[in-house]
């Protein structure tokens, strides 16, 4: 496995779940790491400081030199978002749902074990405390 590299960080999908990302993340990581936001729709008000945006996925730096990307496109596309980032060398974190199909979800896996890259699945709401106090009033138990 190579080692993980993070000289840059990229989201893809500038939807709401990718603005997110974005905003959390520029906090997380040093200064000298960029983050690019990949998005034909994010408008420059609505991107976090410091967050560079470019519309295609060609026009992002050397994609070995990219470190990891976030897939946070729409969950019909994140099978094809995920196999496109592997391909061109990436590590991988794929937000939930990780994909919409199981087999989709092997082809992924598998194509990771290939290249040799990381792959992560987005766990934010597996371990979201809030969750646990609006489950009752979801499934009709609440008091």
């Amino acid at each position: 496995m190579k080692e993980l590299d993070l000289s840059n960080v990229a989201v893809i999908g500038g939807g709401r779940w990718g603005l997110v990302t974005c905003s959390v993340l520029r906090p997380l990581l040093p200064e000298n790491v960029p983050i690019w936001l990949v998005s034909r729709h994010a408008t420059a008000d609505r991107i976090a400081r410091g967050v560079r945006r470019v519309v295609d996925f060609g026009e992002l730096p050397d994609p070995h030199r990219t470190g990891a990307a976030i897939v946070a496109t729409a969950p019909q596309d994140h099978a094809q978002t995920a196999l496109k980032c592997l391909s061109a060398g990436w590590h991988v974190l794929v937000e939930k749902p990780f994909t919409l199909d199981i087999g989709d979800a092997r082809s992924v896996a598998e194509r990771a074990a290939e290249v040799k890259r990381h792959l992560w699945a987005g766990p934010v709401y597996l371990f979201a405390p809030y969750l646990s106090v609006m489950k009752p009033y979801a499934t009709g138990k609440a008091r």
